[in-house]
């Protein structure tokens, strides 16, 4: 009897010993993979925690629809006619970003500190606000709610006198 999970692009497939099958003869446990990207090997690699999109913005608490689209824009939303993963490919492939770790090697800095964190921290965060900035195009009622929330931050931080001239205004990405 096999038993086969999908997950992603990952294909687990194992063989059930006889005490789980119900069979006389052992049976073997394999575990295969499905293609893996060289982003995947080196977001592996990294073992960073790099995050997706929020359950919320703002105070907004997105529903699992709302949440599901944000997701689904980060990874189909393009910047310079390149999708997330196309960019964070491009990025890995530079010289500075040093891929092969022959300049570099791991383990010299904290993850934290990582020139090679830092670089795709930089680019998911990019690729986040513009699928934030589409999925407020599509969804005028949320980006509503969100300008009322971010207006009424503004003027409770003003009342308490915390909130400078403009601190606010750069949170209106305009793409």
């Amino acid at each position: 009897m096999t038993l086969t999970l999908v997950r992603g692009r990952q294909l687990n497939t194992c063989k059930l010993t006889p005490a789980r099958s119900g069979l006389k003869k052992p049976l073997k446990v394999t575990v295969t993979s499905g293609p893996r990207s060289v982003v995947d090997e080196e977001l592996r690699k990294l073992n960073y925690g790099f995050t997706g999109p929020d359950r919320k913005i703002g105070a907004i608490t997105l529903s699992s629809e709302q949440f599901q689209e944000w997701s689904r824009l980060m990874g189909t939303v393009k910047i310079g006619a390149k999708n997330l993963e196309a960019q964070l490919e491009a990025a890995m492939q530079t010289e500075r970003y040093d891929l092969g770790r022959e300049k570099v090697p791991d383990g010299i800095t904290s993850l934290a500190k990582s020139h090679r964190v830092e670089m795709l921290r930089n680019i998911i965060t990019a690729y986040k606000q513009k699928s934030r900035a589409a999925h407020f195009e599509s969804n005028p009622e949320l980006y509503e709610a969100w300008v009322e929330y971010e207006r009424y931050e503004a003027e409770a931080e003003a009342e308490r006198g915390i909130a400078q001239k403009g601190d606010r205004e750069n949170l209106l990405l305009k793409f």
